[in-house]
C-alpha cells in the first residue's frame, strides 16, 4: 500500500469532521513543503504496541537522543487526537523558538517547545501557520 493509500485509509477511520480538519491542515502543509511526498506512522511501534496517534509526517530530520542513538523521521508531523489537532516540529533547537515565532499570531492553540494543539482549523490563521512551515523547512 502507498504512503498516500495508507493516509486516505488513516483520515476514513476518523469522525468526519475530525477528518475534514486533518485533511484540510495536510494539503495546506503538503503545499507548502517541497519534500519527497509525505511520510506515515501508524503509530505503533516494532512490537505492534500503540505508542501514539497515527501521524502524517514531512520532510526529514535527525533526532539525537541523550544515549547519543539517532533517528531519521519527519521534520513536520500531524495527527488527530482526542482533543482536536496537533502539529509537531521535530529536531529544534530552541525550545523557544515556536512562541517567539509566532507569537499569539496563530491564533486559539497551545504552543509548547516543539508542539502546537489546536480544537479546529477556524481556531488558527493559516497564514501564519503557512508561514510557520516554510520557516521551519528552510532551516
Amino acid at each position: 500500500m502507498s504512503t498516500e493509500e495508507k493516509i486516505t485509509q488513516h483520515l476514513t477511520t476518523l469522525a468526519p469532521e475530525k477528518s475534514a480538519a486533518l485533511s484540510r491542515l495536510y494539503q495546506l502543509i503538503h503545499m507548502e513543503t517541497s519534500s519527497n511526498g509525505p511520510q506515515f506512522f501508524d503509530g505503533k511501534n516494532e512490537k505492534g504496541k500503540v505508542v501514539t496517534n497515527p501521524t502524517i509526517g514531512f520532510g526529514k530530520s535527525r533526532i539525537q537522543y541523550a544515549n547519543g542513538r539517532f533517528q531519521d523521521t519527519f521534520r513536520i508531523g500531524i495527527c488527530a487526537t482526542s482533543t482536536g489537532l496537533s502539529i509537531y516540529i521535530l529536531g529544534l533547537e530552541d525550545k523557544n523558538f515556536l512562541r517567539e515565532f509566532l507569537g499569539d499570531r496563530l491564533g486559539k492553540a497551545k504552543i509548547t517547545g516543539y508542539a502546537i494543539s489546536f480544537k479546529k482549523m477556524s481556531d488558527i490563521d493559516e497564514f501564519a501557520l503557512r508561514e510557520l512551515v516554510r520557516a521551519v523547512t528552510e532551516q
